[in-house]
């Protein structure tokens, strides 16, 4: 009867675990907190390219990089190997930024640059369409 009475006690607190992370977002899982990628504020990100204490990478599409960029940004272009897009230091702060809020193509370049050992990785989520929106520089090619 112990027995069972501490093992049903056991699930209970591991359902109370589970209803806790699944209410504030987190999760148990190792892999999920390694795919997480930090974001970056519009003001950070202004300040931080300013000062050249990062790097800015386009994910966007080859097109969309022409007609318009964050001022400086480099291209991430996905048919080059990474060491050819990226500083040669790991440990520089990269910033990834595609189109818009609702595009992960930042999200998943972010990730790639983790998986080759850069460490200081953040997007800016608002993309180019924020940036320009709240009156960022800009290029085009």
């Amino acid at each position: 009867m112990k027995i069972l009475l501490s093992a049903f006690l056991a699930l209970a607190l591991l359902g109370a675990c589970s209803q806790g992370e699944q209410t504030t977002g987190e999760t148990n899982h190792s892999e999920s907190k390694e795919a997480e990628v930090a974001t970056i504020s519009f003001d950070e990100f202004k300040a931080g390219l300013a000062d050249g204490t990062l790097v800015a990478v386009d994910a966007n599409s080859k097109s969309t990089f022409e007609k318009n960029h964050v001022k400086g940004a480099v291209y991430f272009d996905k048919s080059k190997p990474l060491t050819e897009i990226l500083p040669s230091k790991k440990d520089t702060q990269l910033v990834f930024y595609c189109a818009n809020e609702q595009c992960q193509a930042s999200h998943m370049a972010a990730k790639l640059a983790r998986q080759d050992g850069y460490q200081n990785v953040k997007v800016y989520s608002g993309g180019i369409e924020g940036w320009i929106e709240k009156g960022g520089d800009i290029s085009s090619l």
